[in-house]
């Protein structure tokens, strides 16, 4: 059985207008978006999407974009092409407008690769979900100075 290992640290600075449950969401959203992809489990990824969510992804070396659906993306670390390392996620900012669309840019790494993702979100039916996810990958020894 693997060990993972989640950390998420939550940068400060939030308006006094923000709902500390909006923020608290947000952050369960993204933990269970990280766990998803460490764990390769494609049902908990795909109760953090919208349907209709659009996610981009470079490879490593940045000469490629990747354009996937949420369920071909679920399909794919359940098929363990992708995911089930064990990372360090740390959400550097969280970005909440009028109750409705937030934006988080969200750091991942280990010792072989660094993910920056950005993350939009909508509201829906009163639940925070992902709407875009852009996700810039290195190698961990290109990574010479944090985003």
């Amino acid at each position: 059985m693997k060990a993972y290992s989640l950390i998420v640290c939550i940068a400060l600075g939030y308006s006094a207008a923000v709902p500390a449950d909006d923020i608290a969401e947000i952050s369960d959203t993204i933990h269970r978006l990280a766990t998803g992809v460490d764990q390769q489990d494609d049902k908990t990824l795909l109760s953090v999407f919208r349907a209709d969510a659009a996610l981009f992804a470079t490879n490593p070396t940045g000469d490629d974009l990747v354009v996937v659906s949420a369920d071909k993306f679920a399909e794919l670390h359940a098929q363990k092409r992708f995911g089930g390392q064990v990372r360090h996620v740390e959400i550097e900012y969280v970005d909440i407008t009028d109750d409705l669309v937030a934006m988080a840019k969200v750091l991942a790494t280990n010792e072989r690769v660094h993910y920056t993702y950005y993350l939009g979100f909508t509201k829906v039916d009163g639940t925070w979900l992902v709407q875009t996810f852009l996700q810039r990958s290195r190698k961990a020894d290109q990574d010479t100075a944090k985003e």
